[in-house]
């Protein structure tokens, strides 16, 4: 995906490399349009002066109407890097949770332990936590 993230020139690796890109996903993208296409962004790249940071901001400058081909490789690109990196998130996660203790944690609760460790960026409120709690019939009476 490097050959598409550049300056305005296309060189010859640039081409041979969005060739074989172009050949992966050769049912859905014509390899004649798609290069045009890359050639016509490139260039309105480099007559406004615009730089692409990440991946996300290449998808958000590429017209979909007018680089159809290139907006879905995009497309690809920016899912390609979440699809890898939230099973690795989880997995970590759950290496940390795993202890001597998991074969006696159910495994709703299991569950729960791995969705706090995994979105510990999140902010929970105790007292909202408390509350819910509370309202759920249990064994103990819980006083608040």
């Amino acid at each position: 995906f490097e050959c598409i993230f550049g300056s305005s020139k296309l060189t010859t690796e640039d081409i041979d490399q969005f060739n074989q890109l172009i050949e992966f996903y050769s049912p859905v993208i014509d390899t004649l349009v798609a290069l045009t296409e890359l050639k016509m962004f490139r260039n309105k790249l480099a007559s406004q002066n615009i730089t692409l940071k990440s991946e996300f901001d290449a998808l958000l400058k590429c017209n979909e109407d007018l680089y159809p081909n290139i907006h879905f490789l995009f497309i690809i690109l920016c899912t390609l890097s979440l699809s890898t990196a939230c099973p690795e998130r989880s997995f970590s996660s759950l290496k940390r949770i795993k202890s001597y203790l998991c074969n006696t944690i159910s495994e709703k609760r299991l569950n729960g332990l791995a969705m706090l460790s995994i979105h510990r960026d999140i902010d929970v409120n105790v007292d909202e936590v408390l509350n819910e709690m509370s309202q759920k019939p249990r064994r103990i009476n819980i006083i608040l």
